[in-house]
């Protein structure tokens, strides 16, 4: 493993057009999972994110891609959230698994091209293949169609009765929703969704997405484009299915490339309690495996620990439980502390320590790194007293690196896309806004001051 390829993100940038957004069975602040634009984080590897509002490890690996036309690429990816728990209030004695416990690739990782929660209701939450997750609104828009839903980041989604769910993006870019399966959750009840069958762009290229119809969660069977290019999907017999090999044709179409992966859920050790899945190792071609060990489940802590790559590094990474504030409402939430990544064998770990502030009575807190030579903060909103202003709680106000070489200010506005509220814990947070870019603030030592002002159309 080489330290080459580390690098610092601290997200200030035009990438933050999009906002934190409510999810479905989440508190909808501190307990998100996948990348949520707007919000800080930090990372010093490429598949790496850490959430600096929330303290949400996110690992995301592409296992699969394949070139397709326009841009209209088949990815796969592999994805790994560390918030397994919900928050829980301290008026709850136990927290509550909100991960999948049987993820054919684990708890606490993801494999899907996408689906719809509660597909045919007024508010319909999309899941996105990271994990990510935003509440779809009635529109106040006039001009569109009477079943159609916006998000928060200005996504169109269509649910007339009798029809498969449609998601519009603003590339042109449309999901279509048409495979129905019965999601198993924690506390042993199931949940219908509806799941991505096809994913096409404005020129008529197409990716199909087929499922088995034997495994009651429906996992995915096939993924095949419109140029005839496939990837399978073997899986175990069991129901839910645990995942086995993906596999694609090589570059000639004699033979096959073979993804592997382990997944059991049989205690004792390694496997995790209740039967609850863990992904233990994933064999890439022609390499060594790359393994996977976790918290063993004892007090609720799940996560994962420790990585040892194909190539030999070590990646580590600890928790803690940490209370944040929503309104006066306290949340105990898992964060990650600290991460220590040794390169080679017998070297001394690199470390990262990460801390959080809890946004008790205040509009806005920062969130520190501090790592082997250099270290960052990032300042978000709080919960704010006055309604007017609570659609930016968890927005990025600014950030800086420690030694000084950069800062970044931004400013934000919004657009109001529905009259019904968006709600947390039981709070109006006033109506459904739209968060938008006002400015970007940017300074680097040796160059000038850069700002950066953004205007919309009404």
């Amino acid at each position: 493993m080489k330290r080459s390829f580390c690098t610092v993100v601290l997200l200030g940038t035009v990438a933050l057009l999009l906002a934190s957004r409510p999810a479905y069975g989440q508190s909808g602040v501190f307990d998100r999972t996948g990348l949520i634009p707007g919000h800080g984080t930090y990372s010093s590897l490429p598949e790496e994110s850490v959430d600096l509002f929330t303290g949400n490890l996110t690992l995301r690996y592409r296992d699969i891609f394949i070139p397709g036309p326009n841009g209209l690429n088949i990815e796969v990816w592999r994805v790994y959230n560390s918030k397994v728990l919900y928050d829980r209030p301290s008026s709850q004695q136990n927290p509550t698994v909100q991960a999948y416990p049987k993820s054919m690739v684990g708890l606490g990782w993801t494999m899907h091209m996408g689906m719809v929660h509660n597909a045919y209701s007024s508010t319909p939450v999309i899941e996105f293949p990271d994990g990510r997750r935003e509440t779809a609104f009635p529109s106040k828009a006039v001009y569109l169609w009477s079943d159609c839903r916006i998000t928060r980041d200005f996504l169109k989604y269509y649910c007339p009765p009798g029809e498969d769910p449609k998601l519009f993006f603003q590339n042109g870019v449309v999901w279509t929703f048409g495979n129905v399966a019965s999601l198993p959750l924690a506390d042993g009840s199931s949940e219908t969704v509806y799941m991505v069958t096809r994913i096409e762009d404005p020129l008529g290229n197409f990716i199909d997405i087929e499922y088995s119809a034997a495994d009651s969660l429906r996992t995915i069977a096939t993924i095949t484009d419109s140029m005839g290019r496939e990837v399978r999907f073997i899986k175990s017999y069991s129901n839910p299915a645990r995942l086995v090999e993906i596999r694609i044709k090589n570059y000639n179409e004699t033979d096959d490339v073979i993804y592997s992966y382990s997944v059991d859920s049989r205690p004792p050790a390694p496997g995790f309690p209740n039967g609850y899945y863990q992904l233990q190792s994933f064999t890439p071609p022609e390499l060594p495996p790359t393994t996977y060990d976790y918290n063993d489940g004892s007090a609720y802590n799940f996560e994962l620990t420790r990585i040892t790559t194909s190539y030999g590094g070590v990646l580590e990474y600890s928790y803690l439980n940490h209370n944040f504030y929503f309104n006066t409402i306290q949340l105990d939430s898992r964060v990650v502390s600290q991460k220590r990544i040794t390169f080679n064998p017998g070297e001394q770990a690199d470390v990262w320590d990460y801390t959080y502030p809890t946004y008790q009575g205040v509009s806005s807190g920062t969130a520190t790194v501090q790592g082997p030579e250099y270290g960052a903060s990032a300042t978000h909103y709080a919960y704010e007293s006055s309604s007017a202003n609570r659609w930016r709680i968890g927005l990025q106000t600014s950030g800086a690196m420690s030694d000084g070489s950069s800062s970044t200010a931004i400013t934000w506005t919004n657009y109001e896309i529905s009259t019904t509220p968006w709600v947390v814990l039981g709070i109006s947070m006033g109506a459904a806004k739209g968060p938008l870019v006002s400015s970007i603030t940017e300074s680097r030592t040796g160059d000038s001051t850069l700002k950066t002002e953004y205007s919309y159309l009404r």
